[in-house]
């Protein structure tokens, strides 16, 4: 309902009304023109209601013009003009004319221009109709040119102008509304019965499955005299016709169209509002209106991060049409969560947090926020951070003589185990490396000054796969960059990283502006004329991805048995597929969860491949209506390789 202007709100909302023109309005105001031939043919005489009285302006050259004030205060919406003017055998004293409008009598705009056709008759009367929105307190008309050729006058016996209005029409409305800047206003008069406003919708929007709209309506009469519809491209239009209890009160309607079948309602094209009762006139606001659909939710980065707790952000940006009952978080160390904290109240759109404990240092935890309304449960995107190590505990990097080296031409071999305590975690470097010139911190945090964040904050990033980025320090040679991409994303004239491979060997270059070149592993120089490289114990997890189904209606009221879940694909070696299933005679209650009963990550069923069914649980799963899987995706240790599924298959019987 968000129309800035009431030409927005009338090309959004179309009147089907025919336009009504009102009484002439050059009425109890001032007649004036450039000239008359003398007293007895004033200005006046144009809009004294005598079609033998005229007024007639001096023989000078044309243009002659004839105007009209309305009078103080007093502005009116020209939409039509009517004159008639002398004529005699050689023809109308009229031919090419304009129509302006002033509110000061002195800056003037045209707003309609036009011509007469020639004739000999006298007190023929013309007429115009035109479309004009702007409203004027002073009008004049312009003889430019006539038919007659005997002299250079202008005249009329009788001008009128007339506004025009339809029965029913819409409007941007800016100060009376529930939501939003503005609401939608419609005008209508007693002819307005059975006339209509619709909004033709581009691109027809899907109502399937939802139970309900609401919408807000205020109306100057009380009474069932609105009727508002919904149609569908299929021909099917639905309607309600609210009964306004209280005249100039905002009240909200619920609209159930849970008994409108989905065929019907999953393309809407248009929205109409009809008057049914035009006893009385009738100014009434539609605003709000919208289906009652589950809460949209998003996710902001967790903050106050510890080695074992961390605050969880969420932001309801949209209640899905009502106060939200219940929201929260799921987390866990895995895309299948397992750990929930909510609250239950009455909730709008806003931030929201929960601060959670008992967690692992160093370990990256995932999570989502989610939110519940009578429409159902939504979740947002999942996000994932890292808690905190902590102080490092030994080292990690292979004590092996060949196995902790890395090599810059300038300053020699730079040692990455010597030290005790560089350990590679899944967020980042921890510790420092000694070389010739000093040690080389990783990461701020665990310097070897001890944490120096506060006044410089840097580290060596993992981003869980072994691919490094971010700076190290020395004092003597200054930063090191990991990787290209931190200087130049795209890395136009360097292309470099340093990687970790699934075995733990370091791959690749890091850069320093004053030494230059930092070799990591031998292999990567071509030769290994003298062998090295840097390797550490830590390994590359697999990764694990979710997908989530929609909500299949099996069509059978009494609920089906569901038998069992196969799916179709390919399944690399080292890779996994795995389900979740729910099933429920409600949409709005259907949690994918495991044999076991729970929606725990540890709690699947497991496939032995692709095209082998996989039995589900009858204890879990009967008399069931309704059902959605979720499937989980494992990849291999190395992240190289991935399952791929194309097509799931639920046997059930009635």
């Amino acid at each position: 309902m968000e129309y800035s202007t009431n030409v927005l709100a009338q090309a959004a909302y179309v009147t089907n009304a025919s336009l009504v023109y009102g009484p002439n309005f050059l009425t109890g105001g001032t007649a004036s023109a450039d000239s008359v031939i003398d007293a007895s043919y004033a200005a006046s005489k144009a809009v004294d209601g005598d079609e033998f009285t005229q007024w007639y302006s001096n023989i000078t050259a044309l243009p002659h013009w004839w105007q009209y004030d309305l009078g103080s205060n007093i502005t009116k919406t020209v939409r039509k003009l009517r004159f008639s003017t002398y004529a005699d055998t050689s023809g109308l004293n009229i031919k090419d004319f304009t129509l302006q409008g002033s509110n000061d009598g002195s800056s003037w705009i045209t707003v309609y221009t036009g011509a007469t056709s020639n004739t000999t008759i006298n007190h023929v009367w013309w007429e115009f109709v035109f479309n004009n929105s702007a409203v004027y307190r002073y009008y004049r008309t312009n003889v430019i040119s006539k038919y007659r050729n005997n002299d250079s006058t202008g005249s009329f016996f009788e001008i009128q102008m007339m506004e025009a209005t339809y029965p029913l029409q819409s409007y941007s409305e800016a100060t009376i509304g529930t939501q939003g800047a503005y609401s939608l206003k419609g005008v209508a008069t007693t002819g307005a019965l059975n006339s209509t406003l619709t909004r033709t919708i581009a691109s027809p929007i899907n109502l399937t499955g939802q139970n309900q709209i609401k919408f807000d309506i205020y109306a100057g009469r009380t009474g069932s005299n609105i009727k508002i519809g919904i149609h569908d491209t299929g021909g099917t239009t639905t309607e309600i016709t609210p009964n306004i209890t209280s005249a100039g009160a905002w009240q909200t309607v619920t609209w159930d169209i849970s008994g409108v079948s989905d065929a019907n309602k999953d393309a809407i094209d248009n929205i109409i509002i009809t008057i049914v009762n035009a006893d009385a006139a009738n100014t009434f606001y539609v605003d709000n209106m919208h289906s009652l659909i589950a809460p949209i939710i998003s996710t902001s980065d967790a903050s106050a991060i510890t080695t074992s707790g961390a605050t969880l952000n969420g932001d309801i940006t949209d209640t899905g049409g009502e106060n939200n009952t219940v929201r929260g978080f799921q987390y866990g160390v895995d895309t299948g969560y397992g750990s929930d904290t909510h609250t239950n109240g009455s909730y709008g759109t806003g931030t929201f947090a929960a601060t959670i404990s008992g967690l692992s240092p160093n370990v990256i935890y995932y999570f989502r926020a989610y939110s519940t309304n009578s429409a159902g449960t939504s979740y947002s995107s999942g996000s994932s951070f890292t808690t905190d190590m902590g102080a490092p505990v030994g080292t990690n990097i292979s004590s092996d003589a060949l196995e902790h080296w890395a090599w810059n031409d300038v300053i020699g071999w730079i040692d990455f185990y010597s030290s005790g305590g560089v350990n590679v975690a899944p967020n980042r470097i921890q510790g420092y490396a000694t070389s010739q010139v000093g040690n080389i911190a990783l990461d701020c945090a665990t310097s070897p000054n001890g944490n120096i964040c506060g006044t410089s904050n840097f580290k060596v990033a993992n981003d869980g796969s072994g691919n490094l980025s971010g700076w190290a320090w020395n004092d003597a040679i200054g930063w090191i960059s990991f990787y290209c991409g931190d200087l130049d994303p795209s890395c136009t004239n360097f292309n470099y990283r340093v990687t970790i491979d699934g075995a733990g060997d370091f791959h690749g270059w890091a850069w320093n502006d004053n030494v230059g070149w930092i070799s990591f592993n031998c292999l990567d120089t071509g030769s290994c004329v003298s062998n090295y490289k840097v390797k550490t114990s830590w390994a590359i997890s697999v990764v694990v991805g979710t997908v989530d189904s929609s909500v299949f209606d099996t069509g059978v009221a009494g609920g089906a048995a569901f038998n069992s879940i196969l799916w179709q694909g390919n399944q690399p070696a080292g890779t996994n597929v795995s389900f979740q299933f729910a099933s429920s005679n409600s949409t709005s209650t259907l949690t994918p969860i495991g044999p076991g009963g729970t929606s725990l990550s540890s709690d699947v069923y497991n496939t032995t491949g692709p095209g082998v069914p996989v039995s589900l649980s009858r204890a879990y799963n009967n008399n069931s209506r309704y059902f959605r899987y979720k499937i989980f995706l494992q990849s291999n240790i190395a992240h190289t390789l991935s399952p791929r599924v194309d097509n799931v298959i639920v046997n059930w019987s009635p």
